[in-house]
């Protein structure tokens, strides 16, 4: 299996062969002779083969060493069990397993942990899965259990296995704003056996707050969504926000964390360099909106500026106006400078783990004024280590005006999976970098996540407008 390693080191005593798995496993040896078997501690023991065929029971993550004449080294036997299990409260988690036995005989299994027990006998070259049924919580939250694994008297694992009891209402996404004044709720029922009524929904977010009256049935397990209106947030502002499902005065379930309201409008600018045609929409406001990463921060006229995002069927655009003192462009083509640098993806924050790293699925951009003109990069991935070129097709206007750099960029969609066909949303995090010399310098950051730590739940989730 994937799981488990296996290697022969050959010196002037004779081969050694050393195995491990990160699993529960009982090792099938292939030995003509009896071999000599030790462990990280140094003791040994004389293993003698029946008909050329040993059992070896390993502890998972425990490497064993095999010195002697043996012809080949397998996995006999192989337990995973679920690491994470959640259930309902007041039901029992039920903690799933799967057992390989590739031996001619049956092989029987204990499994142990939270004051349950099973035992489960495998059939010869056969695979069982089952769950192991552990008895229900009275309250939401965490515990992490010591589960056991044995085989013939011998302990193949203590392994830690999280288990989170869930209120009976779950939100299996975050609540995300469908356009500029309604919110969208995706409510699941966590029980495995009981329908959900609904009659409430409580919600506050910032200084506002709401109830919306419902009359809903979820079935076990089903999910359903559900649209708040009359939810105005402040456009790319940072929201806490709260909700609750409620049946009476019972409370189901809630949940609690940030909101935004983050439009990129449709608009086709004529890209001179003028943002005449991008004063009206709302913008960015770095100091407001953003988190100053910055050491030796000098305020406003340090660094400061607003941000404008849109897009059509051709192109992403992004236009600023940043306020900085003292501009120190990047000189040579990977250095780090003044600058603007931005990373998209064509999925939400929630649903980007799989593609995250090392860049699959992510675009991201550095613009910058230097003393040659306006450039825009393109990184190979979300880290600065994996280098930069030009960014195919990409068109800037860049100018320094007073105290002020003014940009207007334009990234074309063909070649590149900004967004899912079909899907108003995508997840984006951007940054304004300030270099005033080796010892000053940091930036302002909307959305975090690339900047310092690969996060991707702090991106910013952000919604095509049609305006």
């Amino acid at each position: 299996p994937p799981t488990m390693r296996s290697f022969v080191f050959r010196g002037k005593g004779g081969e050694t062969r050393v195995a491990w798995s990160l699993e529960p496993t009982v090792l099938r040896v292939r030995a003509a002779k009896p071999f000599t078997v030790a462990d990280l501690m140094g003791q040994t023991r004389t293993v003698e083969p029946a008909d050329g065929l040993a059992v070896l029971p390993v502890r998972r993550g425990e490497p064993v060493y095999l010195v002697g004449d043996v012809d080949q080294v397998d996995a006999g036997l192989t337990v995973r069990v679920d690491r994470k299990c959640s259930a309902c409260v007041g039901e029992m988690a039920l903690v799933p397993y799967r057992i390989e036995n590739a031996f001619p005989f049956p092989v029987s299994v204990g499994l142990e942990g939270g004051g349950a027990r099973q035992q489960a006998t495998v059939k010869p070259d056969s695979v069982e899965q089952g769950r192991v049924a552990l008895p229900p919580d009275t309250a939401p939250g965490k515990k992490v259990l010591a589960f056991h694994v044995r085989t013939g008297g011998e302990l193949l694992a203590e392994m830690p296995v999280e288990i989170r009891a869930d209120n009976r209402l779950a939100f299996p996404q975050p609540p995300h704003m469908a356009d500029d004044a309604t919110m969208r709720l995706m409510l699941r029922n966590a029980s495995r056996e009981q329908s959900l009524s609904i009659d409430r929904i409580l919600w506050t977010a910032g200084l506002a707050e709401g109830v919306r009256e419902v009359s809903l049935s979820i079935a076990p397990g089903e999910e359903v969504s559900l649209a708040i209106p009359e939810v105005r947030l402040e456009p790319y502002a940072v929201v806490p926000l709260c909700v609750e499902g409620r049946l009476g005065g019972e409370f189901l379930g809630g949940w609690q964390g940030i909101i935004g309201d983050n439009p990129v409008h449709r608009l086709t600018p004529t890209m001179d360099g003028n943002l005449d045609e991008w004063e009206d929409l709302p913008a960015i406001d770095l100091r407001k909106h953003g988190t100053v990463k910055m050491t030796q921060d000098g305020g406003p006229a340090d660094l400061s500026g607003k941000l404008w995002l849109a897009h059509d069927e051709r192109n992403f655009y992004l236009a600023a106006r940043i306020t900085d003192d003292a501009h120190h462009p990047p000189v040579e083509e990977n250095d780090i400078g003044d600058q603007i640098e931005f990373v998209v993806s064509p999925m939400p924050p929630w649903q980007a783990a799989a593609r995250y790293w090392p860049g699959e699925g992510f675009y991201r951009f550095a613009v910058s004024l230097r003393a040659s003109g306006p450039q825009v990069y393109q990184m190979k991935g979300v880290s600065e280590d994996e280098g930069q070129s030009l960014a195919e097709g990409a068109v800037c206007r860049a100018r320094r005006e007073g105290m002020e750099t003014i940009y207007e960029v334009s990234i074309p969609r063909e070649g590149r999976e900004l967004f899912t066909p079909g899907c108003p949303y995508f997840s984006l995090s951007l940054l304004v970098r300030d270099r005033d010399g080796p010892d000053r310098g940091g930036w302002i950051e909307w959305g975090s996540g690339f900047a310092k730590g690969k996060r991707r739940e702090r991106f910013h989730l952000c919604r095509l407008g049609k305006r």
